[in-house]
């Protein structure tokens, strides 16, 4: 994943290139989203990761519809399956920083034409957050400031 990563952030000269890594992009995308998983691993957080990258790009790399996918692999991950509080709070955050990079950067090209989607995103994250902070889960006070500062990144 870090060679995309490098691969989405490289500067090209040439026409052709650009050309050659935008088709390169457009179909290993699909094929990594049809590989990740809604259960969490590894694949499927660098796979978020990748995504952020791709938006946080000044000049986008991938085609509209591509960029669209970029938020199916946070509807497609399944939060409650997490029992870890690290690894809660880490797949939690790559999801949060993803859609935060969608509304900073491609608002109108990402996020307004797709709202039923990135309400989805929003869904789940808030809903994952109250059922990982239940208080049947007897958590102490440092993994609850966590928690609370997951809730004050939502509500921003």
């Amino acid at each position: 994943m870090q060679s995309l990563k490098n691969l989405s952030n490289a500067k090209f000269d040439s026409e052709s290139l650009l050309s050659i890594r935008h088709d390169f992009l457009e179909s290993a995308l699909p094929m990594l989203h049809r590989e990740s998983s809604s259960t969490p691993n590894k694949l499927t957080l660098s796979l978020l990761q990748l995504e952020k990258t791709f938006l946080e790009l000044e000049k986008p790399i991938l085609c509209k519809e591509s960029e669209s996918r970029c938020l199916t692999t946070a509807v497609k991950l399944d939060l409650d399956k997490i029992d870890d509080m690290d690894d809660f709070v880490t797949y939690w955050n790559a999801i949060y920083d993803l859609i935060s990079v969608a509304f900073l950067k491609r608002t109108n090209s990402l996020v307004l034409p797709r709202i039923p989607i990135v309400l989805m995103v929003f869904r789940k994250l808030l809903t994952s957050l109250v059922k990982f902070s239940d208080q049947k889960r007897k958590l102490d006070p440092s993994q609850l400031k966590v928690l609370n500062l997951c809730s004050h990144n939502l509500d921003r």
